[in-house]
């Protein structure tokens, strides 16, 4: 049986983060989109996700910071 890999998509830019959540749940995926830092942090604190796809530029947490934080969250 294989495993599904569960995907975050942490992306500000509305069009182009509906264009890749879509992409990528025609591939397979499932995929949640964010469209802000602090949100993604909630959601990557409350649900399990195998994948994250970041954008650095974010309202709220900052990309760089939001991969520092989530990797002391997942350690």
């Amino acid at each position: 049986m294989e495993k599904t890999i569960k995907i975050l998509l942490v992306e500000d830019d509305k069009n182009l983060g509906y264009i890749l959540k879509s992409f990528l749940i025609v591939k397979g995926y499932p995929t949640v989109l964010s469209s802000d830092g602090l949100d993604a942090l909630v959601r990557f604190e409350n649900e399990a996700f195998d994948f994250v796809i970041l954008d650095t530029v974010l309202s709220g947490i900052d990309g760089y910071t939001l991969a520092d934080r989530i990797r002391q969250c997942d350690e």
